[in-house]
């Protein structure tokens, strides 16, 4: 016969494991209702299911005039100095035009879609559809739309549900120029991007040192 002191005790554990998983759950919801959907806004959010929140920053000092750094990097539309360039080129406007890559995900070309949502030029002299060159630096602010996106990787179906860049490039001072580049995502695979972007930053100021440019290596780029 089974004692009533065993049944009072099953039934106490199994009040507390049902009070447990009650706990998780509202946990979770909770967690979902404090915080938005990811967006445009650099803030702490929650991805769509299916896709992991991912963020990367990279930031290098380059010595060089802020000028010939930024007739390097801030044409939106013409991206060969990371290694790829857009398939084709929607205007959208002068100040949001959008660009088709073609990026690499698991060994899979998908296409995504980026449109420049936001252009600064610190000296407040112009705007990106009329020079490359900005003196003081310029901060860029740009997203991939038409998300999600869909695609077949090598570790099966994937998902693109977002994506959003920030380059904030400043003169500091003479031959001095800091470069930010910041990026978070809603991904169902994990990608480098520390690794594209040093990549990157590495490639240009080889571009700057062979063109005479560089009063001194670069410091960086580090990545967090």
């Amino acid at each position: 016969m089974v004692s009533a002191r065993l049944i009072l005790a099953l039934l106490v554990g199994s009040a507390a494991a049902t009070s447990i998983r009650d706990l998780e759950i509202n946990e979770k919801v909770a967690t979902k209702q404090m915080f938005p959907k990811c967006n445009a806004d650099p803030q702490g959010c929650v991805c769509p299911k299916g896709t992991v929140f991912q963020s990367s920053t990279s930031y290098a000092m380059v010595y060089a005039d802020t000028g010939d750094l930024t007739e390097l990097i801030s044409n939106f539309t013409n991206t060969a100095w990371f290694g790829t360039s857009p398939t084709k080129i929607f205007r959208g406007g002068s100040r949001h035009p959008t660009r088709l890559l073609i990026g690499d995900v698991e060994g899979v070309p998908v296409p995504t879609k980026e449109q420049l949502m936001v252009f600064t030029d610190y000296s407040g002299k112009s705007d990106q559809s009329k020079t490359t060159r900005f003196e003081d630096g310029f901060f860029m602010k740009f997203q991939v739309i038409d998300t999600p996106i869909k695609y077949s990787g090598s570790s099966g179906p994937g998902i693109i549900a977002g994506s959003w860049d920030i380059m904030d490039v400043r003169r500091i001072g003479e031959q001095q120029t800091m470069w930010v580049w910041s990026i978070y995502v809603c991904f169902s695979s994990a990608f480098p991007f520390n690794e594209f972007h040093e990549s990157a930053m590495n490639n240009i100021s080889s571009i700057l040192g062979n063109q005479g440019k560089l009063s001194r290596d670069i410091l960086g780029p580090f990545s967090v």
